[in-house]
């Protein structure tokens, strides 16, 4: 059960990494407009 627990560990943090990515990807798209 260890694994499967820092397999969790690691779920949470590839998730909120992915999150901040696309957050960051999105404020990109939308700021290009604003910044032309």
């Amino acid at each position: 059960m260890h694994t499967e627990k820092s397999m969790l560990k690691v779920n949470m943090f590839m998730t909120s990494y992915t999150m901040r990515m696309q957050m960051h990807m999105k404020m990109d798209v939308f700021s290009v407009p604003y910044v032309t």
